[in-house]
């Protein structure tokens, strides 16, 4: 199983961490590297590494309290969560990396940035039976895998035909926090998943379908 969600534009450049598992692909990240320095002449190569889940700082990560979990919290975290990266791919949190700005819809000299990661990241997913879904749009498409195999998680105001869209912070936030509770629970079956969810949220049987759980909060 893994745990997909998007980066944050939020990043804190200050923390310095030397411990930390090396990047999947360092070769084709160089290479965004040095495209991304001609783009950005701010950027400078003498930025500390740190690791992903203390790099970014957006409202989804807030609810991840990884350094507050224990080692069996953390561990299911390091083997399931996949950060979606315009510049690495994917990163476990405990990927060291590079502060940066670089988003899908940016152009590599050679296409777009989904068919530069498309090898690399159905590498990742070629043997994955269930995959969650708490990423962006803009990100998630990075992920192409069977349709049965990818677990769409939404989160809405109240329930079935009459709920409404919660706004771009809400939904960052109850990603984030859904990412959390999973952690919490160390879960990793969609019954179990079906049954979880952030404070304020339940489960909405009249939207949900196999592929597709919703979650819907009382207005």
């Amino acid at each position: 199983m893994k745990i997909i969600i998007s980066p944050s534009k939020t990043q804190d450049r200050e923390k310095t961490n030397v411990h930390g598992r090396d990047l999947l692909w360092p070769e084709k990240t160089n290479k965004l590297l040095r495209e991304t320095h001609e783009l950005y002449s701010n950027w400078k190569s003498d930025h500390k590494k740190v690791i992903a889940i203390d790099l970014y700082k957006g409202v989804a990560f807030a609810g991840i309290n990884y350094h507050d979990y224990n080692k069996e919290q953390k561990d299911y975290l390091d083997n399931n969560l996949l950060i979606l990266s315009a510049l690495y791919g994917a990163v476990s949190p405990h990927t060291l990396i590079w502060p940066y700005r670089l988003d899908m819809t940016m152009k590599p000299r050679d296409g777009t940035l989904y068919s530069y990661w498309k090898d690399e990241i159905r590498e990742i997913f070629k043997r994955e039976d269930l995959v969650v879904n708490l990423a962006s749009y803009e990100f998630s498409r990075m992920v192409k895998i069977e349709k049965h195999k990818m677990l769409n998680i939404h989160f809405k105001k109240g329930f079935g035909k009459e709920s409404k869209r919660l706004s771009s912070y809400e939904g960052k936030k109850a990603r984030g926090e859904m990412v959390g509770i999973l952690a919490e629970n160390l879960a990793h079956t969609r019954e179990r998943i079906r049954n979880l969810a952030p404070e304020g949220f339940r489960f909405d049987s009249q939207l949900s379908d196999e592929n597709n759980y919703y979650y819907g909060l009382s207005l």
